[in-house]
């Protein structure tokens, strides 16, 4: 009968039924029947029709007061409801750097969620450089990242939860995209887009790594630092350049744009983790929960 009120309610508001069955996203034949058939239940004619106006009876017009106030009463319980159930929800705040973590995280939440269903998650973006801070300073509970970038700070707990194999990544028309791997030795004469070193020491020795086994000399070989992904792949994709992603992020890229080519005898990953304040779990059991979800049902290769 609920629904029967709105509908009461729309046709009293347009006092025309076409109009009132558009807002109702039903059909004017199907308006006029419920109407109809709420006249029936009450036993109380609501409107006046003929071909040119409608408009409500006396009776209709006291039945439309008592009709706003149920509703009213019907919202505000619902409403109501939900915030004693949501006093009962627990919050976790969780900070990501991106865009590594985004091979990962789809596949925590939709688990996590599902086995803790009273635990609400509510997730930030935090800049790599600001990342530990904000652990620090309890604005977040956790944080996902690669490892590396929480190793100059003993006061957290870190563990990896997945790991990813590098790839060269170039445009559909360059020379190496059909290629299944790649020698290193063809490398050197590439110009290289990278994103820019300085937000995390952490991923600036990351990147010195990679080059390193790589047998790449930032002096004589072109590298090209961007602020952020979208831009680095902006730019291979125009055919200006070549990158190094995880191959764990390949599916989130157009095949017909992008070709991900393995690299012979490298063994080096990209791996991400997550980090959370030490002796946090001690006061947080919902923390714990999550740490002992994450450490038994995630974890794993992703290529």
């Amino acid at each position: 009968m609920l629904r029967q009120f709105e509908y009461f309610k729309a046709v009293a508001k347009h006092l025309n039924f076409t109009k009132a069955a558009h807002e109702c996203n039903i059909s004017q034949s199907a308006m006029s029947q419920q109407i109809e058939n709420l006249e029936d239940t009450i036993g109380i004619k609501l409107f006046n029709r003929n071909s040119r106006i409608t408009s409500l009876t006396p009776a209709g017009d006291i039945f439309l007061r008592h009709v706003n106030n149920i509703l009213d009463i019907y919202i505000n319980a619902v409403n109501e409801a939900k915030q004693v159930e949501n006093q009962n929800k627990q919050m976790l705040s969780i900070g990501y750097s991106g865009p590594w973590e985004n091979f990962i995280l789809p596949q925590i939440v939709s688990a996590y969620n599902k086995a803790e269903p009273n635990v609400i998650l509510k997730f930030e973006y935090i800049p790599l450089n600001s990342i530990s801070t904000a652990l620090l300073n309890k604005s977040i509970d956790l944080a996902f990242a690669a490892p590396y970038n929480f190793d100059a700070d003993d006061n957290l707990n870190v563990i990896t939860l997945a790991e990813s194999p590098i790839n060269i990544v170039v445009n559909k028309n360059h020379s190496f995209a059909n290629m299944k791997t790649v020698n290193k030795k063809y490398l050197k004469s590439q110009t290289f887009l990278y994103i820019n070193n300085s937000m995390s020491v952490g991923l600036q020795k990351k990147a010195k790594r990679i080059f390193q086994l790589l047998e790449i000399d930032p002096a004589y070989t072109k590298v090209q630092t961007q602020t952020d992904l979208d831009s680095v792949i902006l730019l291979v994709k125009s055919g200006l350049g070549i990158t190094i992603l995880p191959k764990a992020i390949k599916g989130n890229f157009n095949p017909m744009d992008l070709s991900f080519i393995d690299i012979e005898d490298i063994d080096e990953k990209f791996n991400v983790g997550v980090a959370w304040l030490k002796g946090d779990v001690t006061n947080k059991s919902y923390l714990n929960n999550f740490i002992l979800f994450l450490k038994n049902n995630i974890g794993n290769n992703f290529e």
